[in-house]
């Protein structure tokens, strides 16, 4: 017995140790989130993104990595739960029932465990973990890949939230956060695509409704047509809660059909909450708008000169804010006061009444010279007709 305790001892004062902490990154192939799925329940998600961040991408093989139990109570704020032991081999149980899995077409998909695991605190405070080697192309091999930091994960409370986040860092880190994303995929990623367990969200006229309202978060206000994003849903807590702000820009339809929905994602400064702009703002805004894309070639602008200078360089979010600006859709719009929105009226009017007389002026240039030339063409008509005449007597 005494000789097993020294083996047990000598192993883990050489085994890796690994911590799951709220400042280091995990990063997962970006192949995950464009084409395949998993499901795991809130902290089961929350503990396998937190082992992931250990994994050693310089290694080539997966290693046996060891995790403080107490440190993992720690990152998933179990410690002062009598039932902590249970909830983290629940967790553990809950990942390894629930595979990665693989589609790459109709004919050709599989799936496969995350890890194994053991832990056995009469021998060590650690649990011992392994990745599965045939996960290994979509945690250590790959060439595009997305961030997860730990402190937005373990913050959120909602398994939609956690499930659709990295969705969103896909979409950021990928399409430079311009992309549409189906119904459908919604649906798949988030579980909700089996009509027997979710009739709500896939049978009946309301299902895309019920879906987007209470699985993504958005409604359409009846009367503005304006997309709103619904308070305390999952998308609402992405934008409150972690790194990004989410704004839902438009619909994608077939005919009639809504089968998609158009985001644009932005990355928000960690150190300064950023108001997101769920509907446009009314009363003192005045209708004056900028190119969002137009607004990012001057914010590079702005930035390389901030950079060259060894100033902080602004994100988005922060430009606008600094030129009275906000953000919604497509468009930068610009904050003004009541005089001030008075005074764009009134140049918006000028504007209005110089374009309407240069297009009078315009008019009657053109009126004025279909007059002359039509008298000249009269004349030389007239002139002709006298020569042919003296010809003929």
């Amino acid at each position: 017995m005494l000789l097993v305790q020294i083996i047990y001892l000598y192993y883990f004062s050489i085994m890796i140790k690994g911590i799951a902490t709220k400042n280091r990154d995990a990063l997962m192939s970006s192949e995950i989130f464009e084409k395949h799925r998993y499901k795991l329940k809130l902290n089961s998600h929350k503990l396998l993104l937190g082992l992931i961040q250990s994994i050693d991408h310089d290694a080539k093989m997966f290693t046996e990595v060891g995790y403080d139990i107490q440190g993992l109570f720690k990152y998933l704020h179990l410690e002062n739960r009598n039932d902590r032991y249970d909830v983290v081999r629940e967790c553990f149980e809950d990942i390894v029932k629930n595979p990665l899995i693989v589609k790459t077409s109709e004919k050709k998909w599989w799936g496969a465990p995350w890890l194994s695991y053991e832990f056995d605190e009469n021998q060590s405070q650690f649990v011992k973990i392994e990745f599965t080697p045939k996960i290994r192309p979509y945690l250590l091999d790959f060439q595009k890949f997305i961030h997860l930091k730990g402190r937005y994960i373990t913050a959120f409370s909602s398994d939609y939230a956690i499930t659709l986040y990295p969705v969103f860092r896909w979409v950021l880190e990928a399409y430079h956060g311009k992309h549409d994303l189906s119904i459908v995929r919604l649906k798949e990623v988030t579980f909700t695509d089996d009509e027997k367990e979710y009739p709500a969200y896939n049978v009946g006229a309301s299902a895309t409704k019920n879906f987007l309202y209470r699985v993504v978060g958005v409604k359409m206000d009846t009367k503005t047509k304006k997309i709103e994003i619904i308070k305390d849903s999952p998308l609402w807590e992405i934008n409150e809660k972690s790194d990004l702000a989410v704004h839902v820009v438009g619909f994608v339809k077939s005919g009639k059909k809504y089968t998609g929905l158009k985001f644009h994602v932005v990355k928000k400064d960690a150190k300064q909450k950023v108001e997101v702009v769920h509907k446009v703002p009314d009363g003192n805004m005045a209708q004056v708008r900028i190119p969002l894309k137009d607004f990012y070639e001057t914010l590079n602008g702005y930035n390389k000169r901030a950079k060259a200078a060894n100033q902080k360089e602004l994100n988005v979010h922060e430009y606008a804010e600094m030129g009275g600006y906000y953000i919604h859709s497509n468009f930068v719009h610009k904050k003004m006061s009541d005089t001030e929105r008075k005074d764009a009226i009134k140049v918006r009017d000028a504007q209005v009444i110089i374009k309407q007389e240069k297009e009078q002026k315009r008019t009657w240039k053109t009126e004025g010279i279909k007059e002359v030339f039509a008298r000249h063409r009269q004349t030389d008509l007239f002139e002709q007709i006298e020569r042919e005449t003296k010809k003929d007597l």
